[in-house]
């Protein structure tokens, strides 16, 4: 997933794939199984992108409200605990970052 989730090991989480419009010229929602909403159930944080919270986002930082953006379809909906979290920043910057989590699904 695109950036850094540092979520400890053994916390349970919810994963969700979404659907995101992709099109350019009319709307085209494809699943982002590389893009997943991940709520840590442990501590009830929320670690997404933009776009999970709110389609019509610029990309502006600015508060979210917690869960997808209403409407989004939701194509898959899982849980499980964190059997590995590996965070690697790539570059100079701390936005260049991925995360892979193993889990133990439920």
């Amino acid at each position: 997933m695109f950036g850094a989730s540092p979520i400890p090991v053994g916390h349970r989480v919810e994963v969700f794939v979404l659907c995101r419009d992709v099109g350019v010229f009319g709307r085209d929602f494809k699943p982002q199984p590389t893009e997943p909403l991940v709520h840590d159930l442990s501590t009830g944080v929320w670690y997404g992108r933009t776009w999970h919270f709110d389609p019509n986002d610029a990309g502006l930082l600015e508060p979210r409200s917690p869960g997808p953006a209403p409407g989004t379809p939701v194509v898959e909906r899982f849980s499980g605990v964190v059997a590995e979290c590996v965070v690697v920043n790539q570059g100079q910057s701390p936005v260049d970052a991925a995360t892979t989590l193993h889990l133990d699904v439920e």
